[in-house]
């Protein structure tokens, strides 16, 4: 069974210098998250130091109190929400790519208070993914190279994303980041999860998804437009990707 994620409230708190957080439980969930300030949380006595990054999974009927520093106050996003279909324990970690996780919070609360209830609860599953997929960046020991080498690979998938059809050859963005093509192979699947050829071509294959359902291209058409040379090998990899031929799936 799928879980079903409700959004019930949510907002942004910029904690005034007397600000503390005392509650016996709230009845659903809480995601909550620092994106200034430090401080204190206990949930159930366990005590937590809490700064830029710390993100909270809070359940229902847990006890919590929380407190800060008067001179570098809490700047906090909350979202409360029931979850049918799942149950979750308290869970923290130290979020890594902060901007982005604020982005996503930011556009729960937005379409909140535009009264946009399907998107709402669309963008929390995605925020709880990226929650629950993000490495702990508390265990994660981060050195300034390996923060550039994270840069350059997000850099990388960025221009995949924006022109999958483009020509992406990982020995040339090797030669244009400073590395070899073998040790920007094996940053890329370190950081990402996946091989770059891997990326790539399921930022192809999506790419064609969309072809197919929105333009008259045929199926020759779409696989020339992202660099296939051979249709036949075009129509094998979208088939042993999607489950079915471009065809089937228009």
């Amino acid at each position: 069974m799928s879980t079903k994620y409700t959004v019930n409230s949510c907002g942004i708190y910029d904690c005034d210098a007397d600000w503390s957080w005392k509650t016996g439980g709230s009845k659903d969930y809480t995601l909550w998250a620092v994106f200034r300030g430090e401080g204190s949380l206990s949930l159930d006595s366990v005590q937590y130091s809490v700064k830029i990054g710390s993100c909270f999974l809070i359940p229902p009927k847990t006890l919590t109190y929380g407190t800060h520093n008067h001179d570098n106050r809490l700047f906090v996003y909350a979202v409360h929400f029931s979850a049918d279909g799942s149950s979750f324990e308290i869970d923290h970690k130290r979020i890594s790519n902060v901007s982005f996780f604020k982005e996503l919070f930011s556009r729960v609360i937005l379409f909140y208070n535009m009264n946009r209830i399907a998107l709402v609860n669309s963008y929390l599953e995605v925020l709880l993914n990226e929650f629950f997929s993000s490495p702990d960046a508390a265990n994660t020991k981060q050195t300034p190279d390996s923060a550039a080498h994270q840069k350059y690979v997000t850099e990388i998938c960025d221009r995949i994303n924006a022109s999958p059809e483009g020509k992406h050859v990982l020995s040339e963005l090797a030669t244009e980041y400073g590395y070899s093509a073998t040790y920007l192979g094996k940053l890329f699947h370190k950081n990402v999860g996946i091989s770059f050829s891997g990326y790539l071509l399921n930022a192809r294959i999506n790419y064609a998804k969309i072809l197919l359902l929105n333009s008259k291209l045929s199926v020759g058409e779409i696989a020339e437009k992202l660099g296939y040379y051979d249709t036949a090998h075009f129509i094998n990899q979208f088939k042993k990707t999607v489950g079915c031929t471009p065809n089937a799936y228009r």
